[in-house]
């Protein structure tokens, strides 16, 4: 069980007199319909070397594809046919084009079929139709965690090219169907694959395929990759991959040198052939610098359809600051395709993050009080100095945000849950304001203290329900393990809500930079000179104190360190002439200077 899940978290003070009616949080939750535009995961492309595919869509060409139909059904009340009907889109997330129904509006009834021309299906043997998927939980499956069911998507197949359709094959908040589908761990607008058996129509019949969106007030949904099938007799698909727990702790994407442990590594597998699969090999291999530093592997059992994580105590633990990579791999079947996976784990100097540097945005489309959050937990007592946060192309210039450190109490679902232990103001300027990978470093006014094993939440908060707008940047990767908290007017006559899960990892990081907000003149007795300097730097000490000495080049890598009560001598002529910054303090205070090295 995780230390802390915010699942039902209603916290009266958090925002003082802002805050409105609040519900706890949502599992997978409400994705604001249009108002969030967040770069998805991408789903596999169905490869198979021994088995034939009697049709196969991506959607790239002209729409609809030669063959297929669009239709609409005697209930449509659409007013906005090119994008509220089945149309062409290129910017839902999985590679190239896919098929799209859009949400326009809370007034139009969907009834909305895309309808493939007709597959002759073989004598004999499983058949399947696979398909990508993207949706909203929140707008669409209440059985699934979501608040409204609105809309129906269906998949449904005929015999007499469309004019009757036999009963409903797939449906989108089905749990029945969504477990026989293989497509029952879906989250908000992560795409996915479903799996759906046509096995009943074997015999050489030809057999059309209907794709049916059906409601009112609904959201967006994205359909790509469409396959008729044989089914493999043994294919195990590696579903997604972590190198950090997502069920005890975090997963998370960068993790400072003092904040590293022993690397407990995961895949999520799933059985997605014809028959049950005992005792197949999974493996990893730990690489950096392109040299393998650990491996190991064990097997695993899985009946047809069954969906397990397998999980590694690697015992490894990061020596050095850099990128990790953590190959997966499975025994070889009879797609290979699906094999393999790669996940990835940054050590840095100082900074904390869950968000991989995606090009997603998440879009606060209204003048509220919003905001976003991650959560992390300390491995070891550190000194939070900043926080680092993606202010994405949208956002209001000089938009006035709040950023807050929260610890969180595991107790969870309590009044009181949260107890305020940093804040700081800033208004966004402009240059702030930009494409994905423009990081604003946000100091603190004065070093906040965390604690090991404490969870930690960090916040910015548009804390005005006037004009303005909160563009975050951030990943579609990296809240598998429930990091991400969302708080915003999502509910019914804009109650305020807490959200946990939203499947969207903002770059909202912790920055540990001993050389940021700190007071640059508060320790008294000390001098550092010449500057500028051919690389000899002194240090006086008059204070009587023993000092502590830092050295950091302006990448943040500490280049040299030491302690002394008396004057030092610190040499950095065998280093790249530029920007040094030394950090001398002591418990009295601090003297941060820019050294400049000829």
């Amino acid at each position: 069980m995780k230390k802390i899940y915010l699942t039902a978290l209603s916290v009266a003070f958090l925002f003082g007199a802002n805050a409105q009616e609040k519900s706890t949080l949502t599992n997978k939750a409400n994705d604001a319909k249009a108002a969030v535009s967040v770069k998805a995961s991408t789903a596999e492309a169905p490869i198979y070397n021994t088995k034939a595919i009697y049709l196969t869509e991506g959607f790239e060409g002209t729409f609809p594809p030669t063959g297929w139909s669009v239709v609409s059904g005697p209930a449509s009340t659409i007013t906005v046919p090119a994008t509220q009907d089945w149309h062409q889109v290129t910017t839902s997330g999985n590679p190239g084009s896919s098929a799209s129904v859009n949400y326009e509006n809370s007034t139009n009834v969907h009834d909305q079929f895309l309808i493939t021309p007709a597959v002759t299906m073989p004598a004999t043997g499983n058949v399947r139709v696979a398909f990508d998927f993207s949706t909203s939980i929140y707008w669409h499956a209440i059985t699934l965690g979501g608040t409204y069911d609105n809309v129906d998507v269906t998949v449904l197949a005929s015999t007499d090219a469309g004019t009757t359709w036999d009963p409903i094959l797939w449906q989108e908040d089905s749990l029945v169907l969504l477990d026989a589908s293989y497509s029952n761990d879906w989250a908000t607008y992560e795409w996915k694959r479903a799996f759906v058996d046509l096995s009943a129509y074997v015999g050489g019949t030809p057999v059309t395929i209907g794709f049916h969106y059906k409601g009112i007030d609904g959201a967006q949904f994205g359909l790509d990759n469409v396959t008729v099938e044989d089914v493999p007799d043994n294919d195990i698909e590696i579903q997604n991959a972590w190198t950090g727990d997502v069920v005890l702790d975090y997963d998370y994407s960068k993790v400072p040198d003092e904040q590293v442990k022993p690397m407990r590594v995961g895949a999520a597998l799933r059985n997605i052939g014809a028959q049950d699969q005992a005792g197949f090999s999974v493996n990893y291999d730990i690489m950096f610098g392109g040299s393998s530093v650990d491996n190991g592997t064990t097997t695993a059992t899985l009946t047809a359809g069954e969906q397990d994580t397998v999980w590694f105590d690697t015992g490894y633990t990061p020596t050095a600051s850099g990128v990790y990579t953590v190959n997966f791999s499975l025994q070889a079947d009879d797609n290979t395709a699906n094999d393999d996976r790669v996940a990835t784990l940054e050590t840095t100097d100082f900074i904390y993050a869950h968000d991989f540097d995606g090009a997603g945005i998440f879009r606060f489309d209204q003048d509220d009080v919003v905001s976003m959050a991650n959560q992390f937990i300390l491995e070891a007592d550190a000194t939070l100095r900043a926080a680092d946060v993606e202010f994405e192309t949208g956002t209001t210039v000089d938009l006035y945000v709040q950023v807050n450190v929260w610890e969180v109490d595991p107790a969870l679902g309590i009044q009181g849950a949260l107890t305020q232990v940093g804040v700081t103001d800033f208004t966004v300027p402009a240059s702030a304001i930009g494409s994905a990978g423009l990081i604003t470093t946000i100091p603190f006014p004065t070093a906040i203290p965390l604690v090991a094993g404490a969870i930690y939440m960090l916040e910015v908060l548009k804390t005005d329900a006037g004009p303005g707008r909160l563009f975050l940047g951030g990943s579609d990767a990296g809240d598998d393990d429930f990091s991400t908290v969302c708080y915003g007017p999502f509910g019914a006559s804009n109650a305020i809500n807490y959200f946990n899960a939203w499947g969207f990892a903002p770059a909202i990081r912790m920055n540990f930079d001993p050389t940021l907000g700190l007071n640059e003149n508060t320790l008294t007795g000390v001098s550092i000179y010449p500057n500028p300097s051919e690389g000899i730097v002194n240090i006086t000490n008059d204070n009587n104190t023993e000092n502590s000495i830092e050295v950091y080049d302006l990448l943040g890598n500490s280049i040299f360190s030491t302690s002394a009560n008396t004057a030092t001598t610190v040499d950095l002529s065998s280093n790249a002439a530029g920007i040094y910054m030394i950090v001398v303090s002591n418990e009295n205070g601090s003297l941060v200077e820019r050294v400049s090295i000829k």
